[in-house]
């Protein structure tokens, strides 16, 4: 399992630099393709729940004037890395 975050991933391990950073390029490209990604439209008691180790997570400020509140789960267990 390869993970990946645009703002923490600076390079593959055991790879070549250039091809590394090219896979690395795409799959971050990857992220921003319609196809890859799931929309969710909040309504009135909507709940959203993703694992965030399987999971790029791109909040959109976009309910305005509206509040969300939100909250966050941490579970204890093994490291996915």
């Amino acid at each position: 399992m390869l993970f990946v975050n645009g703002s923490f991933t600076s390079r593959i391990d055991d790879m070549d630099e250039a091809e590394g950073a090219a896979l690395l390029a795409h799959l971050l490209d990857r992220f921003k393709m319609p196809e890859y990604q799931v929309r969710f439209r909040w309504t009135p008691n909507a709940v959203a729940i993703w694992d965030s180790r399987a999971t790029q997570h791109y909040p959109v400020a976009d309910c305005w004037p509206e509040r969300r509140r939100m909250e966050r789960v941490t579970i204890r267990g093994t490291r996915p890395y």
